[in-house]
């Protein structure tokens, strides 16, 4: 659903990808049409609706938390400020607050989630390498969210222009979540179109259609 409400506030730049919707190209006096199955802003787009779904998912993880039983007193105020600090793109405040957390609730049951929006502040604040990091150290414990994981690992990616590993990404976060993320099938579709792969990216729109009718 993002990337469709990415395409709708795209404006402007070349090399555009939409599904479904036809690109025009302007030549001195003449006008030649030139129709395409896809057309889609994948840095524009992407970066900014994603920055969208990121933001939803911290304020999601907060309620949760709000909720959630833990043996280790948990301050749901400083938490959610921190989060706050990155829905408002004040990332270097929130990575202050994240670090202390961290450091002051390491034996929470829920700190790996907490780890896992500081790893997405880093994300949203441009610093990829430190994102990348968080995120790996994240593979390595036995946190429920691996497809998540994943998903930004593959922005990262994506930030880079590195698609094969964008790709990867994407596969392995379909392997850690039973039947696959619709988000993620998407996608892979999205990165085919951006590598000219049409056929491949037919493919995974039809099986995405055909796996998640509902959504």
């Amino acid at each position: 659903l993002y990337y469709d409400f990415a395409a709708k506030t795209v404006r402007g730049e070349s090399n555009r990808y939409i599904l479904g919707s036809p690109s025009s190209r302007f030549a001195g006096f003449g006008m030649k049409v030139k129709r395409s199955l896809f057309t889609f802003n994948i840095f524009q787009g992407v970066r900014m609706c994603k920055k969208i779904i990121l933001i939803i998912i911290l304020c999601l993880l907060s309620n949760i938390f709000a909720f959630a039983e833990d043996k280790v007193e948990w301050p749901q105020d400083i938490y959610k400020e921190a989060t706050d600090l990155t829905s408002r793109g004040e990332f270097e405040k929130a990575e202050a607050i994240f670090q202390k957390f961290l450091e002051k609730y390491a034996t929470s049951s829920l700190i790996l989630y907490v780890k896992y929006d500081f790893g997405t502040n880093y994300l949203l604040w441009g610093k990829l390498d430190q994102a990348m990091k968080v995120f790996e150290e994240l593979l390595a414990t036995n946190i429920d969210i691996k497809d998540l994981v994943y998903e930004r690992m593959a922005d990262v990616y994506i930030e880079q222009k590195n698609y094969d590993k964008v790709l990867e990404c994407y596969q392995k976060g379909n392997s850690a979540i039973a039947g696959g993320s619709d988000r993620i099938f998407y996608g892979i579709a999205n990165i085919y179109l951006i590598q000219k792969k049409y056929s491949e990216a037919k493919k995974q729109i039809q099986l995405l259609k055909s796996k998640f009718q509902k959504s």
